[in-house]
């Protein structure tokens, strides 16, 4: 049976959405899922806060001075950058989008949250709808209305910050090879801009933590489109796999970003990030033709799922 209820984190006013197996945690104030739990295996999957009182993120601030935690969006762009054409050529977009640093309104169901937002410097509203379709099955619908009479242009990215563990492993779709690092510092993938065999480097079922030096941090992104968008996450402490999965055709591109300790001592997380580019610029993605775009007056629409699993091997 599915419940939904308003309750409180960490000070915050909260939704909660449940049945027997699993349950998610949806702060309105930025439409963030700051927990995904599986009541079977009594695991926690998103990084928490470590404030005693929830930290809400203001609208154009860094991301990372805010508290990250938990499963937010990156929209209309990744990172700081300015829209590249008319009407809104050279408005500055906020660093990891604007709506993760909004208020958000949300209306419930007997068993879905619906919650929208408006933009604030291009005229747009992000619509998602969260419901549970299974026993461990959790679906996000998500829509974006242009109520302007120009087209628009955006990135989008998931953006869930997942605690991860010695020796996981994740599975990619078969057609990924060619990787572009975004991040300086990594000892794996090089520097900005530099493009490897993904394969090569780490091979399809890879070790994540096992090999690579403690507090190593890097993020890519693939030069492919997926075939079948998918990404699976396996926890050998129990078993379980965590997995993802969204639609090639509106979704085609996947990022990763694995951190071993560089942002917290000992703590290690992997955010995989099925987008809509494969780039973290707005500006830059539209030089490339690689910007999704939504028709004047019109809609754009797409889905995300995480699921819970259980290995057999």
């Amino acid at each position: 049976m599915i419940r939904i209820k308003e309750s409180k984190y960490k000070g915050t006013e909260c939704l909660i959405l449940e049945n027997d197996y699993l349950s998610l945690t949806l702060i309105p104030y930025g439409a963030r899922v700051v927990s995904f739990f599986d009541k079977t295996a009594q695991k926690e999957f998103l990084m928490q806060q470590d404030e005693e009182k929830y930290m809400t993120g203001k609208y154009d601030s860094d991301y990372v001075s805010a508290g990250p935690c938990g499963f937010d969006d990156m929209f209309p762009t990744i990172v700081r950058s300015y829209y590249p054409d008319y009407p809104w050529e050279g408005t500055l977009l906020p660093d990891h989008g604007e709506v993760w640093a909004l208020p958000w309104e949300y209306c419930c169901s007997d068993s879905e949250i619906k919650i929208k937002v408006n933009g604030v410097r291009i005229p747009y509203t992000l619509e998602k709808t969260f419901k549970i379709i299974g026993d461990k099955d959790l679906r996000i619908d998500y829509r974006v209305i242009n109520r302007s009479d120009f087209n628009m242009k955006f990135a989008w990215a998931a953006h869930p910050m997942i605690v991860a563990e010695k020796d996981m492993e994740f599975n990619l779709p078969l057609e990924l090879d060619n990787a572009i690092s975004v991040l300086n510092g990594s000892s794996r993938t090089g520097g900005y801009g530099n493009i490897f065999k993904w394969k090569e480097l780490i091979t399809q079922k890879i070790n994540i933590f096992g090999s690579p030096a403690k507090g190593n941090v890097e993020k890519y992104y693939f030069l492919e489109k997926v075939k079948n968008g998918y990404i699976d996450m396996k926890y050998p402490s129990t078993g379980t796999i965590l997995s993802m999965k969204f639609p090639s055709d509106r979704v085609p591109y996947i990022g990763i970003l694995i951190d071993e300790g560089s942002w917290k001592k000992d703590t290690m997380f992997i955010i995989p990030e099925p987008c809509t580019s494969p780039m973290d610029r707005i500006d830059i993605a539209d030089l490339y033709g690689k910007c999704s775009e939504v028709d004047k007056n019109s809609i754009y629409h797409w889905w995300l799922s995480l699921s819970i699993k259980e290995s057999l091997t």
